[in-house]
């Protein structure tokens, strides 16, 4: 209701803000509300963005100069960090390796993986064509539907320009929403969006064990056995890398203990020869 009465005060104020409902010929979810507004939108730049998500005040200005100064189709991207309530006093900026500069997609998603990290949709403001050429968000997936959707989009521009005189912030939320991992199914749909995502990066760039995408799949990994550790064994042959090491984990485990224990009992030892020396 708050969500609905805000928007009701910026249509009165701004007849450039339009409220859109969802047809009932539109299957019920977020990617298909956001293939419908962009089937209903005009602008040259696009910028998806969540109803608990915020954009500092000069975002869209500083990048749509950014990109105005730009050839081609390049998409903008800028910092982000996470808020809880007040993002001007809890704001926790997450570290980026980029300039403020362009990078041509393999070199963005390369740095991405490297430094074991992601971005939020509503980092990105993005040109409407890049859209078009990248089609609709895919409305039946359950979970990462931003991470499959905005792969596609990078993809299918000609570079991503950072801009680092702005940010947006990213809520940091608890309970259950579609990011979480609570059941098989949404499991399964994370899994599908990795192997979306896995075969476009390879059909671009030809390459077998991209970086971005075994840094993700160990990110999720690690989540999922956070949240419900028993779905990671429905997908043995996407997380075959990840158990194989937590298996390993297993059986060196009472060996690490082991070594533990003997640390332990070395030092006490040389300790106790020190004292001995020290009373002679």
């Amino acid at each position: 209701m708050f969500i609905l009465e805000q928007s009701y005060r910026y249509l009165k104020k701004d007849n450039r803000f339009k409220f859109l409902k969802r047809p009932e010929t539109y299957i019920k979810g977020a990617p298909s509300c956001r293939n419908y507004g962009f089937e209903n939108s005009k602008g040259q730049f696009i910028n998806y963005l969540d109803s608990d998500d915020l954009l500092s005040s000069k975002k869209i200005e500083s990048q749509v100069q950014a990109l105005k100064s730009c050839s081609g189709l390049i998409v903008a991207c800028c910092s982000w960090g996470l808020f809880s309530i007040n993002p001007e006093k809890e704001f926790d900026e997450k570290f980026l390796p980029y300039e403020d500069k362009i990078y041509t997609p393999f070199n963005f998603f390369k740095n991405l993986g490297e430094a074991n990290t992601y971005i939020p949709p509503h980092c990105y403001l993005v040109p409407r064509e890049i859209i078009i050429r990248s089609g609709g968000w895919i409305e039946d997936l359950q979970n990462n539907q931003d991470g499959e959707f905005f792969v596609r989009v990078l993809l299918r521009s000609k570079g991503i320009r950072f801009v680092k005189n702005t940010k947006v912030y990213y809520r940091n939320s608890t309970g259950d929403n579609v990011s979480a991992y609570s059941s098989s199914e949404k499991v399964d749909s994370v899994v599908r969006s990795w192997h979306l995502i896995e075969s476009n990066l390879l059909e671009e760039f030809k390459m077998q064990n991209f970086k971005y995408v075994e840094a993700s799949k160990n990110r999720l990994f690690q989540n999922i056995l956070w949240e419900n550790p028993e779905l990671v064994n429905n997908h043995p042959k996407f997380f075959r890398d990840q158990l194989r090491r937590r298996r390993l984990a297993e059986i060196y485990k009472p060996f690490l203990k082991l070594q533990r224990i003997f640390k332990r009992a070395i030092s006490k030892l040389i300790g106790l020869l020190k004292k001995k020396i020290s009373s002679l």
